[in-house]
């Protein structure tokens, strides 16, 4: 089988993946992505053989991606080249720990940069197979992206200002919260118990009105305390398929798997903020008008108003009123249509037991590792 390798160049930096694309185009397939959560999108569709990874990128940084990517089981041993202006030494190490084959420094020399790349190959070829898009069908659907991009309100109401400037260095982890600068003094209430019961009126066992699907609507809850999922859990189970995730990053891996009709997103969630996580969802064209619902102890007028200008549906107060959140989630899901799902739940469920499977028998191997290695200590100091 004779085709040209293929390479997913992620960098939010548009001038640095027209420099690789001219530098690396007329030999390898070149795709691109421009963040962390694009290259979770794209990377089923794209199936690259080979990935370049900038490490400063702005809300989902280069490392976290890569170990997003190293949990997928299709992709999880890619081989990924972190090329970035981040040279120390401390950044190389984290780089390798993330799960990096291959570390080059920006500002990168063309043929450099090529070399490396076909030694890389020549060396280690990566398995080729029959891809199920050609590059042509790639880039019409990246063109299309666009279009959806510049037609959404959602894109131009996450717009630059609530950006960082381009080339700054982003901090990893991201800030637990990000709020309004003079609301950041009060220290909001934490764990805050949920203490209203679900009415009886309330009957959470109906689909929304007209709905004919076989499956469920898929909410996602995203808060690292269990006591408000297993309310929203109690609250929406019977109308609704609850998948939970305890922080941003995760959700983040979850959301391109499990692709939710709508989110419910805790303010001051651990690693990546709510306001992050809206933020990045708004410039996804996939994501960019799926529902998100913003729930926090901090219910400031100041909080409301930043969350609605990052592009969230709505701002619920903790602790949380099971009559509303179940109004409030049938609204928004019923503004929207049906986003078209790649895995049924029944699939999501196989692949989430065989994960599991998978993690049990590392977990089991490396024990197993660990034990040999003190048995032979131990033979060592007898003798």
């Amino acid at each position: 089988m004779s085709q040209a390798w293929r390479i997913l160049v992620v960098d939010d930096e548009e001038d640095a993946r027209k420099l690789i694309r001219l530098s690396l185009g007329d030999e390898y397939e070149i795709v691109e992505a421009t963040n962390g959560l694009d290259v979770l999108e794209k990377i089923d569709d794209v199936e690259p053989d080979f990935i370049i990874m900038d490490i400063m990128m702005p809300l989902m940084d280069g490392y976290k991606a890569t170990e997003a990517i190293r949990k997928t089981q299709k992709f999880q041993n890619i081989d990924v080249l972190f090329l970035t202006a981040k040279t120390d030494t401390e950044s190389i190490k984290k780089s390798y720990a993330a799960g990096a084959n291959l570390f080059l420094s920006k500002p990168c020399e063309p043929e450099r940069l090529k070399k490396n790349i076909a030694l890389f190959f020549k060396q280690s070829p990566p398995r080729q197979y029959e891809k199920r898009h050609t590059i042509e069908e790639l880039q019409q659907r990246e063109d299309e992206r666009r279009e959806a991009r510049r037609a959404s309100p959602h894109s131009r109401q996450a717009g630059d200002k609530h950006q960082r400037p381009r080339g700054a260095d982003y901090p990893t982890p991201a800030p637990d919260h990000i709020i309004p600068p003079d609301e950041q003094s009060k220290e909001p209430p934490r764990n805050v118990s949920v203490a209203t019961p679900l009415p009886s009126d309330i009957k959470p066992n109906v689909r929304p009105a007209g709905s004919t699907l076989k499956e469920p609507w898929r909410v996602m809850a995203i808060d690292s305390d269990p006591d408000i999922c297993d309310m929203i859990r109690r609250t929406l189970g019977g109308a609704y398929h609850v998948n939970e995730a305890e922080d941003g990053l995760t959700a983040i891996e979850k959301i391109v798997l499990y692709e939710p009709d709508l989110l419910i997103v805790d303010a001051l969630m651990p690693k990546l903020s709510a306001f992050q996580l809206v933020q990045m969802l708004r410039k996804s064209t996939k994501f960019m008008s799926l529902p998100i619902i913003v729930i926090s102890a901090r219910a400031t007028h100041k909080d409301h108003e930043y969350a609605q200008q990052l592009g969230a549906s709505d701002f619920l107060s903790k602790p949380l009123d099971p009559a509303r959140l179940l109004a409030s989630v049938g609204q928004h899901i019923r503004e929207q249509p049906r986003m078209p799902k790649r895995h049924a739940l029944a699939e999501l469920k196989r692949m989430d037991e065989e994960k599991r499977r998978q993690d049990e028998e590392k977990t089991r191997q490396r024990q197993l590792k660990q034990d040999s290695v003190k048995i032979q200590e131990i033979f060592h100091e007898e003798e």
